[in-house]
């Protein structure tokens, strides 16, 4: 019976799902948030890559949560990959996008995407300018095959040249991270004195690091280099040849 040869990548996602069964349930506490990670891109020693993080509410009991800021704490295990900051232009649409007030543009207020330190965190936080704003975020039926999501920014990563081959844990710092709402003021209004947060839970993710794959220009290279390899050695032949006597000096 013939053998079958796995890819090195093919091996690597295999590890990294069972990997992930072994992480188990999503962190927090029980409820109708989810934040999970979507798209992510293989690491490439030497490269760049990106990841979205996106939030669904899968709790039947809640129509909708009115979200009004967040602040989400994503973290990498066991590398040096650094995260390097996070954008808006994400797959799902933008948790304030909709809403027509936005305050990730102004570092000063809420910044999209700030690298922490090491840089092996990052913290994607925003709320509108306008504090009456806010976007409702309405059940979905886990079992649909369409199910709606927000997305909490595009992740941006660099793979240093010296990172390991191997698999690595995305996760949510969750006791660093929060979804601001506000409650009722007794009146069918909004009481922004007293600002509330929603729980939510985590699933974890994996970013696969693998070598890079061979270019053109990496492969004219490597030629080149083999050629003058082979010519400095056959230089050093002729001169070995001409001090024996084996040949005549040109």
């Amino acid at each position: 019976m013939p053998r079958t040869w796995l890819s090195p990548i093919r091996l690597l996602m295999m590890a990294a799902a069972a990997l992930l069964t072994l992480l188990g349930t999503p962190s927090g506490a029980d409820a109708g948030l989810v934040v999970d990670f979507r798209n992510i891109t293989v690491g490439r020693q030497g490269g760049t890559g990106s990841f979205e993080v996106v939030l669904v509410s899968d709790d039947p009991t809640v129509d909708s949560y009115d979200i009004y800021g967040f602040g989400m704490q994503v973290d990498i295990a066991g590398t040096s990959v650094d995260f390097t900051g996070a954008t808006t232009a994400t797959t799902a649409p933008y948790l304030f996008s909709l809403t027509g007030s936005y305050s990730y543009d102004d570092p000063t207020t809420y910044p999209l995407g700030t690298p922490q330190t090491p840089p092996q965190g990052i913290l994607l936080a925003d709320t509108p300018t306008q504090l009456s704003t806010f976007q409702a975020v309405p059940y979905t039926d886990p079992s649909l095959t369409t199910i709606t999501e927000w997305a909490l920014g595009l992740v941006l990563f660099r793979v240093p040249w010296d990172v390991t081959v191997g698999s690595y844990v995305l996760s949510v710092d969750n006791t660093a991270s929060t979804f601001t709402t506000y409650g009722d003021d007794g009146s069918g209004g909004v009481d922004f004195d007293y600002p509330l947060t929603i729980p939510f839970t985590s699933n974890p993710a994996i970013i696969l690091v693998v070598v890079p794959e061979a270019t053109p220009s990496m492969l004219v290279l490597s030629g080149l280099g083999v050629a003058g390899v082979g010519s400095i050695l056959a230089r050093r032949r002729r001169m070995k040849n001409r001090r024996e006597g084996l040949s005549p000096a040109r």
